[in-house]
């Protein structure tokens, strides 16, 4: 059962995967989304705060910060492996900005926050938090620990992870309109005559069908698949595809020790 690179760079990968049940591969990407640690601001303690953002309103900003997790998946424990002692479990960043008189409005950036481990980071320092007026300032301390994004967004590592069907596109007779169409640049024309130049870019859409009938002939490949997942940063692709099998092999094994048990 062959499973084929389509893409892969710093912050997306593509698969093409043939012969695995569509059902297995949508589990893959459920736990891609939920159950893929990730470092995040879990509690924040307000010292000081006369800035125009509300203590809760500031402590949110922060929870949605993403963290660099890379270095963070083999230092500290999971959730559901800590008990008590925060040592292996959780990091702390500060924050202390103060606007003096006679200064103008400053904005408070990511890049200003302290972090006792350096390589849990904010993934870029450009994110803005607040901004502070003369005379204003804020002061704080925030815990980090490792997530999943079944407990809130802020541990979710993926903007996008999706389970598309792998297309077959046909073209039975010239219908120029199609390339004119498309979304997806899936056509190609030349000389007035039209192509299948990125077949693995359509989405099976049909709005190329809806102009040109029969002309063109658009259906999915059976049990072949694309599998794409872009990441906000926080770890690597590779790692989140990886993490989320191993948390999903976790559940299987649990699951069948469970059902082991019951008989």
């Amino acid at each position: 059962m062959p499973v084929y690179l389509r893409f892969s760079d710093d912050n997306r990968l593509g698969l093409i995967v043939e012969g695995y049940l569509l059902a297995l591969l949508n589990a893959i990407r459920r736990s891609v989304i939920l159950y893929t640690p990730v470092m995040a601001v879990d509690e924040v303690y307000i010292i000081e705060n006369n800035s125009p953002l509300y203590d809760e309103m500031l402590a949110h900003r922060l929870g949605m910060v993403p963290f660099d997790s890379e270095e963070a998946l083999t230092k500290y424990k999971r959730p559901e492996e800590c008990s008590g002692d925060e040592r292996d479990c959780t990091t702390k960043v500060y924050l202390v900005k103060k606007v003096e008189s006679g200064e103008s409005p400053t904005w408070v950036y990511t890049k200003d926050l302290k972090s006792d481990d350096p390589e849990v980071k904010p993934i870029s320092g450009d994110i803005p938090i607040v901004l502070l007026a003369q005379g204003q300032s804020v002061s704080l301390e925030a815990k980090l620990r490792l997530g999943y994004g079944i407990e809130h967004a802020k541990f979710i590592p993926v903007s996008v992870a999706v389970v598309r069907y792998y297309p077959k596109v046909e073209i039975a007779e010239d219908c120029v309109k199609a390339a004119e169409v498309c979304p997806r640049k899936v056509f190609e024309v030349s000389d007035e005559k039209i192509k299948v130049a990125n077949e693995e870019d359509c989405i099976l859409c049909e709005e190329c069908v809806k102009v040109c009938g029969e002309k063109v002939r658009i259906t999915a490949v059976e049990n072949k698949y694309i599998f794409e997942l872009e990441s906000t940063g926080v770890l690597r692709p590779k790692t989140i595809l990886r993490e989320a099998i191993k948390s999903l092999r976790r559940k299987l094994q649990e699951f069948s020790e469970k059902v082991g048990v019951l008989s």
